[in-house]
């Protein structure tokens, strides 16, 4: 099972766009999310065919599991 911290922001031109970090730390608070997302908006390092990271527009931890099927020949 892993963990995936999806940070979703606006651009400057109002698209949605979104980023997203595998492995994230189990106790993972919202402020630390809400400081991430201040600090790659004010870095202006991140820029999208729709424009540059304006805004938070939301964020989500996605939980995901995988299970191997196997076939016998």
């Amino acid at each position: 099972m892993s963990k995936e911290l999806v940070m979703q922001f606006l651009t400057d031109a109002g698209s949605k766009t979104s980023i997203k970090v595998k492995y994230v730390k189990d106790n993972l608070t919202k402020a630390e999310v809400q400081t991430a997302m201040d600090s790659i908006i004010g870095s202006n390092a991140f820029q999208t065919k729709a424009g540059i990271l304006a805004k938070k527009s939301g964020a989500k931890i996605v939980d995901t599991s995988t299970e191997e099927i196997s076939f016998t020949e």
